[in-house]
């Protein structure tokens, strides 16, 4: 078995500082945090990513990780030999921009902030500073619903690369197939259908894979299916999905180490864990 990345999911501890009406973790379900078993194994999760010639590791969480700080540098520390990615929406990184430094020392490399307002799109000015000034690349991940409406391609990219980021995605927000029956996830739901428009979405997509066309550099294709492109130096991609449904055949986007201590294929799958 092959796989591109391993996803570590970290346990949570801590509500999340941002509650978005549509988190993937709503629809997907929350396992209870096994503390105990989930550094138990720790060592052969990484032993195991080797062995499946993994190329990184994706630092995220049910909640924000940025709120479990001693987790999280435990894991940076495990890991600190692969290149490192931390999904955050940014709050408390801003809040603490001491914390960036830290970060740094202990391994990470790129930090990914995921955006879901307008408003949020220049807030992080001294974030973004303080990472690249310690060597960490960061990446904008734009989820796609009706707040960016008012937005093209163009003037959305424009927007974000006013402070000089250096990667620059696309995200469709989606309903997993295998959504969990719960209040929660159907609220998740019925935000997503009222609140993200097919057809907006898909002229977004269209905007930008004609500019990239046009004015990009077509970079590589990643394992998963998106394509990679240099436009005005920063790389942009497109990402259809929010989360792993499922595979095919033994070469797998990403193994994920999920907060219970159980090493899995599906995010959402009982049956895809592999011990």
């Amino acid at each position: 078995m092959k796989a591109q990345n391993l996803a570590i999911s970290i346990p949570k501890t801590k509500e999340c500082d941002k509650q978005c009406p549509y988190c993937i973790s709503r629809m997907t379900g929350y396992l209870k945090p096994d503390h105990t078993l989930f550094f138990r194994n720790l060592k052969k999760v990484k032993t195991l990513a080797k062995h499946s010639q993994i190329t990184s590791v994706l630092i995220t969480g049910k909640g924000e990780p940025t709120l479990e700080w001693d987790l999280l540098m435990s894991i940076l520390d495990e890991f600190n030999e692969f290149p490192v990615e931390l999904q955050t929406n940014g709050k408390e990184l801003n809040k603490h921009l001491e914390k960036i430094m830290t970060l740094a020392t202990h391994g990470l490399n790129v930090l990914a902030i995921s955006i879901d307002h307008p408003d949020e799109m220049l807030k992080n000015y001294d974030l973004v500073k303080k990472a690249q000034d310690n060597g960490i690349l960061v990446r904008y991940t734009i989820n796609l619903t009706d707040r960016f409406n008012k937005f093209n391609f163009d003037l959305l990219f424009h927007e974000c690369t006013k402070i000089s980021i250096d990667q620059f995605s696309l995200r469709e927000v989606t309903i997993p197939m295998d959504a969990v029956d719960t209040a929660v996830s159907k609220s998740a739901q019925k935000w997503i259908e009222k609140n993200v428009d097919p057809n907006f979405v898909l002229t977004m997509y269209e905007q930008m894979n004609e500019t990239l066309g046009e004015n990009g550099r077509f970079l590589m294709s990643l394992p998963y299916g998106a394509n990679l492109y240099d436009y005005k130096g920063i790389s942009v991609t497109w990402f259809d999905y929010c989360v792993q449904d499922s595979n095919e055949g033994n070469d797998i986007r990403s193994l994920i180490y999920q907060e219970d201590g159980h090493l899995s294929m599906c995010w959402n799958s009982r049956a895809s864990r592999l011990f």
